[in-house]
């Protein structure tokens, strides 16, 4: 017996390569949400800095478990305690995200949790493009904190989108003590993270090569298709068992 291997098998395999292609155009995270709930404190790719040199000080970030200053928080967080003996006018604490890439991206958003409880804390969030050596560019100022500790805010979203194309990207969380004592606790930080959306690109002409189109039993062939660029080459292969 023999089968022929014609157009409709050629159809399917090039549907099945542009499909594979648009997958590309979904969500991805260019940088992974970062929960602190490891025993590691800064995680690996973070960095953690202060400075001001004013007594008592300086601030430092730290990983607690939320439920010991406010319950209703979640298991483990990143926490500036800007009440105790460091809150001395000008302290300054920071702490700075891995390096990513938002290089084939299309769109992008940071996102996290803060809640806090400081009516003299000033809490700003930056964006570095080369890699944290500067950072010059404030992305959010939230003032002087008034808030409660009673739950998490609504989880925060800034838009990353001016920075498309660029490879060498880092946030940083930067909290500056206001000197006065309120008898409240500091700013609580988590679920860091960025998303986007791949750029959708065209794969170009999609050339194919094919085996042999006419199969015996026993008899195998294979279909090859590729993209111009931009994507993999996939490949099908048959085989005529009886």
């Amino acid at each position: 017996m023999t089968v022929k291997m014609g157009n409709a098998l050629l159809t399917t395999l090039i549907v099945i390569f542009l499909l594979a292609f648009a997958e590309k155009g979904r969500g991805q995270t260019p940088l992974a949400t970062e929960g602190f709930e490891g025993g590691t404190f800064p995680p690996t790719g973070w960095r953690s800095t202060n400075g001001g040199g004013t007594s008592p000080g300086p601030l430092s970030w730290v990983r607690i478990s939320a439920s010991t200053k406010c319950s209703s928080l979640s298991t483990y967080c990143a926490f500036i305690d800007t009440y105790s003996s460091d809150n001395a006018y000008g302290n300054y604490a920071a702490l700075e995200t891995p390096v990513f890439s938002l290089t084939g991206y299309a769109s992008a958003t940071l996102n996290f949790n803060m809640a806090c409880w400081d009516g003299n804390a000033y809490n700003q969030v930056y964006i570095s493009t080369d890699g944290g050596s500067t950072y010059n560019t404030q992305l959010a100022d939230y003032g002087v904190f008034s808030s409660s500790c009673t739950s998490w805010g609504s989880i925060v979203s800034i838009n990353l989108t001016p920075y498309i194309g660029q490879s060498n990207l880092r946030i940083e969380f930067y909290v500056v003590a206001g000197g006065t004592s309120t008898n409240k606790y500091g700013v609580f930080l988590d679920n860091v993270g960025v998303t986007g959306t791949l750029a959708c690109t065209t794969p170009g002409t999609v050339s194919y090569s094919a085996g042999a189109t006419n199969l015996c039993v026993g008899g195998s062939s294979t279909y090859t298709a590729s993209a111009a660029s931009g994507s993999p080459t996939l490949t099908m292969s048959y085989s005529i068992l009886s």
